[in-house]
């Protein structure tokens, strides 16, 4: 889960759910 990856961005991971890691760039 990209929410264990970006820890910071625990909050933008629910939202985007894993694919968040390109979202958040």
């Amino acid at each position: 889960m990209a929410l264990e990856l970006r820890p910071n961005c625990e909050c933008c991971d629910r939202d985007l759910a894993p694919d968040s890691r390109d979202a958040m760039i």
